[in-house]
């Protein structure tokens, strides 16, 4: 019997071993008992479900601040052998972006890394694949194979970061919603665009963004989706809901400001409150609500505003690290770049908190969004591998703009809602979220090894059946004489 039982052991140690090799692509989800049947299944296998006779999609997104500065999703590429990326979900930018064969990165031409989930793309392996021309939708054209003029399209993000590509059309899909879709194959890539496990960025903005190039969303919203899409970030991992909104996601009442540039997702910030005192500040401009970029990025007038009223409040709360000792303002303090501390939870309430004021839409009065001392500051890792905590608002020097990145967006469940041209927020319910490889001995295996070894002790003991019947058919028949 010891026997039979290391059998099945090695029997699930194998299938384990083909899970986490990606030989067999299966993820578990963690997701919350509490949710409603209508779209548990769309949790698992990111299928289309309706409600109020709207299709939407809900996919789960891997990452996160405190893991790799980015949320993710799962997009599938051409047919019929679907090509899988991971790619950065980004509503600061219009363009879906994947690596192509042959990339190469624009700093020491080493090849650009490749999907974990089948390699770079590769249209010729795809029969619905199409290579734009110069002449459909772009100025810029190139070479490209047998193509003499494919159309080029290349885009600066404000991390410093560059990306080129060509523009092609092809089936792209989210489970089992597809449709035909345009995006641009990566030729060459700076070193720091997206790359590890995810490769790829999915640009969520607006056509306007994007020269003209109508964005994948868009094309998800001319085969059926509402112009609407929702998203909840959470520590680890996240929520990607496409087509409307889902009422598990948040709790009370969603409340909207007007989109005031159909870019970005643009909107109007009314005041900047830190403790109890407004920033002396005379003007603000159009903040962009920007999921592509992990912390809050201030103008440099609005951040100096910012640090004299925080180190002001020095009077009041006297002693707390990198901001005041004895009353008076300390260096090096939280303001500095790379600087880490060590900050229990009693010394990181001590903090003010901060409200953001948004116009209200449809004639509502302005609502503030209130961030604690835990939203604004990142958990990261000291060179030893410590646990710290840093400063998560920068200046972004002459910038004209506010950007609103993962890190304050986290605290609330965010609404894109393009048809009516607005943005709403309301306090994000469980978004407990995470996609990660089936661990060894899961539930799921834990049940194999059962099954597997009911089935070599009924296979041992069919063997052992035939055998003994095949042992009484061998015996010589032997007549005994009394």
């Amino acid at each position: 019997m010891s026997k039979l039982f290391v059998l099945c052991f090695i029997l699930v140690v194998i299938s384990e071993l083909l899970y986490a090799t990606k030989l067999v692509p299966i993820n578990l989800i963690k997701k919350n008992p509490e949710y409603p049947e209508e779209y548990k299944r769309a949790v698992h296998t990111n299928q289309p479900y309706e409600a109020d006779n709207n299709t939407i999609i809900f996919t789960v997104m891997g990452g996160g601040t405190d893991q790799i500065g980015e949320y993710y999703c799962e997009v599938s590429f051409g047919g019929p052998k679907k090509q899988l990326f991971k790619v950065d979900v980004d509503t600061g930018s219009s363009t879906m972006f994947i690596p192509g064969v042959g990339c190469k990165r624009i700093e020491d031409g080493k090849s650009c890394v490749g999907s974990d989930l089948g390699g770079p793309y590769d249209y010729k392996k795809s029969v619905s694949a199409e290579i734009q021309n110069c002449s459909t939708y772009c100025d810029q054209c190139s070479p490209f194979g047998n193509f003499a003029s494919a159309c080029v399209v290349g885009v600066s993000y404000g991390d410093g970061s560059e990306v080129i590509g060509y523009l092609v059309s092809d089936i792209v899909g989210i489970g089992d919603f597809e449709t035909r879709a345009l995006f641009a194959q990566i030729s060459r890539e700076s070193r720091s665009f997206p790359n590890g496990e995810v490769v790829g960025l999915w640009g969520m903005a607006y056509e306007n963004l994007a020269n003209g190039i109508t964005p994948v969303f868009d094309f998800f919203v001319q085969s059926g989706l509402k112009d609407i899409f929702s998203m909840c970030l959470g520590p680890k991992g996240g929520a990607l809901v496409l087509g409307g909104i889902n009422d598990t996601l948040y709790t009370g009442e969603i409340q909207y400001t007007p989109i005031v540039q159909k870019k970005y997702y643009g909107v109007s910030l009314r005041r900047f409150v830190i403790g109890n005192v407004d920033l002396d500040v005379s003007y603000f401009p159009m903040a962009i609500i920007d999921s592509g970029t992990t912390l809050l990025y201030l103008t440099d007038s609005i951040y100096k505003a910012m640090v004299n009223t925080m180190t002001a409040q020095c009077q009041i709360i006297k002693d707390l690290p990198g901001l005041c000792s004895k009353g008076s303002a300390v260096y090096p303090s939280i303001f500095d770049s790379l600087v880490c501390w060590d900050l229990s939870d009693d010394i990181l309430e001590k903090y003010p908190s901060f409200e953001l004021y948004f116009r209200g839409s449809s004639g509502n009065p302005d609502f503030a969004l209130k961030f604690s001392p835990e939203a604004y500051f990142i958990n990261w890792k000291t060179v030893s591998d410590a646990p710290c905590k840093m400063f998560g608002i920068k200046s972004a020097g002459n910038q004209s703009l506010i950007i609103i990145g993962d890190l304050f967006m986290r605290q609330y469940y965010i609404v894109f809602d393009r048809e009516n041209d607005r943005i709403g927020f309301a306090n994000v319910g469980n978004c407990s979220f995470e996609i990660e490889n089936v661990p060894l001995f899961s539930g799921r295996s834990l049940a194999l090894l059962v099954v597997l070894c009911v089935l070599v002790i009924i296979s041992v003991s069919v063997f052992a059946f035939f055998c003994f019947l095949k042992h009484r058919r061998d015996e010589p028949n032997v007549e005994y004489i009394n």
